[in-house]
């Protein structure tokens, strides 16, 4: 699931309480869900430089899965990811099982806002609560608990609005567009692609 700024779109703010009732009060270790019977740990870490040719790949595949326009390579999205985390534009976390890199996060922190960009599960690792889990971790380690989450999320992508009602947020806009017909893009003289890398700031 991805939350980004493609359009259309829907935004929301979250339910806090929504999300810290799904599972009985946190303990133990700092950086990890508890264990439950027949469930491993999940723990989490900050993402490095070291660690955005993986993050640029799993990008990649959230791209695909969710259907969105963006036509960057994994290459491409690896170098995004540096920058952004090298200007501190973003922070990345990184969700481990068993030592195992499962799921991540990108998210921006302001001063009364938290917005989440990316969470992403991988792709074999999907119906088995990781994602629920690593919003705890979020939640309950991570994030502090004064600012307002926001996320977005492609209109078409169903799966992902039932996942996030489910996490507690709710509607609150919704993004509209009208695309040029294609004669007009092709007069341009600008492919499709060059045309949102320009959008994206490359």
């Amino acid at each position: 699931m991805k939350m980004g700024f493609p359009l259309p779109r829907g935004a929301g703010t979250v339910d806090f309480a929504a999300i810290m009732s799904l599972a009985a009060p946190m303990s133990g270790v700092p950086g990890s869900v508890p264990r439950e019977p027949g469930v491993t740990t999940l723990t989490h870490r900050r993402a490095t430089r070291a660690d955005c040719r993986l993050l640029g790949a799993l990008n990649h595949q959230l791209i695909r899965d969710e259907g969105h326009r963006n036509p960057m390579t994994e290459a491409q999205l690896a170098q995004r990811m540096r920058r952004w985390l090298a200007r501190g534009e973003y922070r990345a976390e990184l969700f481990e099982e068993r030592g195992e890199v499962v799921a991540y996060a990108l998210y921006r922190e302001a001063v009364d806002e938290i917005y989440l960009r990316h969470l992403f599960v991988a792709r074999n690792r999907r119906r088995q609560g990781l994602g629920r889990r690593a919003m705890r971790l979020l939640c309950d380690e991570i994030w502090p608990r004064d600012r307002r989450l926001t996320v977005e999320v492609l209109y078409a992508n169903t799966a992902g609005v039932a996942f996030w009602k489910a996490m507690g947020y709710r509607e609150y806009s919704l993004g509209l567009e009208i695309m040029p017909p294609p004669q007009s893009m092709a007069a341009t003289g600008v492919s499709k692609a060059r045309r949102v890398l320009a959008r994206l700031g490359f």
